[in-house]
């Protein structure tokens, strides 16, 4: 499950680097008909495709300070001003970066905030405004930047695969590596205690560092723990590490998740002192004596005694969040970083029953978006339906949080109802002028994607196939036909009187569906890869098929489906969006907009990388709503400029086209890009912000 992940970089780390040098080397000829590089640079901004909103994130990181919390929204920080506790509040945030926040942490002393930004590095930003904090410096380290320790005037980075960076910040406008120590596993935690640092290094364990000298730092002892080191917290003579569960093929289950206490008396004998095993992933780690607060990720919250260290003992919980990521404390509340659902904040006076007496809820993980009528329609995930107003679509604004049951993976509305793939809960119906949930209608397998098509709705049901519910009466929806596709139906769409159905490894299936009580499979077309959905436009169909890009197939014979072109995207294709002659193509990486006009020879005619995972875009007028997982809900406005007829080198015979009077700007392109790091080789690694806790 997408909501339930921390980092999978360990087994993918190398695929950062391969897509890297893909993009570099191989994207400007990764078509059949082939380009040139004088080619590339004349139509690659023939559709320019520019941020101007963003709305909503998932909250992974938080750090407080006084009456302040900052906050790590999605790709930005945001100041939220907590002194009414019930209402955190934001008041201010940052320009976008180009990752999604990973940690946070506020110098006691100065007004600076310091952001581990994944594959963006590490910022420095000043709050001295609260209301306008501002980056005050950015320095790029080599990893993955996704855990901070601050001691004086050095920010200690957990860099992933690249070991522990050593920042010196003594000029904070001017921040330089002095050092740095590399561990033989990634690192994702670091606490810094008077010149030594207790670095948390996955599967390596705990790892104690001599930092006396930060420009030569030398290991000085280690401790493999059982599971996989995610988080550390120093308290006198004991280190306390926040640990995954790994898989132990000789008992045949998960082992070594939760808290381990480890007594570093002995800097270079570690030994282990007790454990406390926690339901989920631990992921983040802090002491009060005599307690310590885990956040969890499946499991929430977890209180733990520790006033005897070898023997700690769970004694409370607050277990209603999604996705407990991170935690930080202030009097006798904890902030707890939910990245599915928002920032919380539980009041632990009674440790044994902590209660929760404020929230901000924040766009967890948006999966899927519809725009209708001046709103867009989010689905998000455990959160539901999210309710964006985009009258102005440069200032979103997020409106409504609609509950529904199950997983929110996809959404359309249609009149005055929206109606919302659920996954295992199957199709909600929401009447979005109430706003209420009509109804739960369980379908029997898993539904991935949905099609409206006047009173009925068409469900990629996944290994249940195709399911055809008639809606005419909303509050009483029934299934009136199906067909079980031989593979997992995961996106569906509709044109006269064909189902097309974007069926996994077994490619497109073409169904009869004149009769929706006897539909009839008529034919099928085999994709390289795992097609994810389809969209179809005349007698082509447009199918997005994961890491094998865009195949276009000739329908014009719907028993014999076949394709006759492809363009590879460098990233994972997971949704496509036609406004003929191009597809936008949500590539995990960024929105692709695919010239198709000569069906045989597809070029990219524009791209706009984005944080997080890109897996749908809806258009709307002039401009492209884009669901961005974690990132949240991006805004892109489309101006769109003529294929040049240029003399240029190409690889093949195939003509410059040029598109039709009709799709001309009406005014000059205003170019807004923001931010200015957003370039595809960082995007390239953004894929690799979150890893699946499951390990079969």
């Amino acid at each position: 499950m997408l909501h339930t992940t921390l980092s999978f970089s360990r087994g993918l780390a190398w695929l950062s680097t391969v897509l890297c040098l893909t993009a570099a080397l191989v994207l400007p000829v990764s078509n059949e008909a082939g380009r040139s590089w004088a080619g590339n640079l004349r139509w690659v901004t023939e559709v320019e495709m520019d941020i101007v909103g963003q709305v909503g994130g998932a909250v992974r990181a938080v750090a407080v300070k006084g009456r302040y919390a900052y906050v790590g929204l999605g790709p930005r920080l945001a100041v939220f001003d907590v002194s009414n506790r019930a209402l955190p509040r934001p008041i201010g945030q940052t320009t976008l970066f180009a990752d999604i926040v990973q940690a946070v942490v506020a110098s006691p002393s100065s007004p600076y905030v310091y952001v581990a930004a994944g594959s963006d590095g590490l910022y420095v930003v000043c709050t001295e405004v609260p209301t306008a904090p501002l980056q005050a410096a950015a320095y790029d380290t080599p990893g993955r930047a996704v855990g901070l320790a601050l001691d004086g005037s050095y920010v200690y980075v957990a860099d992933e695969e690249e070991g522990l960076r050593i920042i010196d910040a003594s000029n904070a406008q001017h921040p330089r590596e002095i050092g740095h120590y590399e561990a033989s596993a990634a690192v994702w935690g670091v606490d810094v205690s008077s010149g030594w640092a207790y670095v948390a290094a996955d599967s390596a364990g705990l790892r104690i560092v001599d930092v006396r000298n930060p420009s030569t730092p030398l290991e000085v002892g280690a401790l493999v723990t059982p599971g996989y080191a995610h988080s550390v917290d120093i308290d006198g003579s004991y280190a306390y590490v926040a640990a995954e569960p790994r898989w132990d093929p000789e008992v045949g289950m998960y082992v070594g998740g939760g808290l381990w206490v480890v007594d570093v008396r002995d800097r270079g004998h570690p030994v282990e002192a007790g454990a406390c095993n926690t339901p989920g992933t631990a992921t983040s780690v802090l002491v009060k004596s005599p307690r310590a607060y885990v956040a969890d990720q499946e499991g929430g919250l977890r209180v733990i005694d520790i006033s005897r260290p070898t023997d700690p003992v769970e004694i409370g919980a607050y277990g209603v969040p999604v996705s407990a990521v991170d935690l930080d404390m202030l009097d006798t509340f904890v902030y707890l970083a939910d990245a599915g659902s928002g920032l919380r904040v539980i009041d632990v006076r009674q440790p044994a029953n902590p209660s929760q007496v404020g929230m901000y809820s924040s766009a967890g993980y948006v999966e899927s978006v519809d725009a209708l009528g001046g709103y867009v329609y989010l689905a998000d995930g455990a959160n539901g339906l999210r309710v964006v107003e985009i009258i102005n679509p440069l200032q979103p604004v997020l409106r409504a949080t609609l509950s529904i049951l199950g997983w929110a993976s996809d959404v359309e509305v249609s009149g005055r109802y929206a109606y919302v793939a659920a996954q295992d809960a199957g199709l909600d119906i929401v009447d979005v002028s109430s706003p209420r949930l009509v109804v739960c209608w369980d379908t029997p397998g898993f539904a991935r994607a949905i099609e409206v098509q006047g009173g009925l709705v068409f469900v990629a049901d996944d290994y249940e196939g195709l399911r055809i519910v008639n809606v005419g009466a909303p509050s009483n929806p029934r299934e009136v036909g199906c067909w079980d596709t031989p593979g997992q139906a995961r996106g569906v769409a509709v044109a006269g009187d064909y189902a097309y159905v974007a069926d996994g490894f077994t490619g497109l299936q073409v169904i009869n569906v004149r009769n929706p009580q006897q539909p009839q499979w008529v034919g099928a077309c085999q994709t390289l890869h795992d097609a994810w959905n389809v969209a179809v436009a005349g007698s082509s169909g447009y199918v997005a098929d994961a890491s094998w890009g865009l195949p276009i197939i000739d329908l014009s014979n719907p028993s014999s489906p076949r394709e006759i072109s492809r363009y590879r995207t460098a990233g994972d294709a997971r949704n496509v969006t036609l406004r003929i002659p191009y597809v936008y193509v949500a590539d995990l990486y960024g929105v692709r907009a695919i010239n198709v006009v000569n069906s045989f020879s597809p070029y990219e005619a524009g791209f706009q990388p984005l944080p997080g995972q890109i897996t749908d875009v809806a258009l709307d007028g002039d401009y492209a709503y884009v669901a961005a997982g974690e990132a949240g809900l991006f805004v892109l406005r489309i101006e769109i400029a003529p294929p040049t007829p240029t003399a240029t080198w190409t690889a093949s015979a195939t003509p410059t086209c040029t598109r039709t009077p009709s799709l001309l700007p009406t005014a000059t392109p205003t170019l807004n890009r923001v931010p200015q790091r957003l370039y595809l080789p960082v995007i390239m690694r953004v894929a690799n912000s979150s890893r699946t806790v499951s390990r079969q």
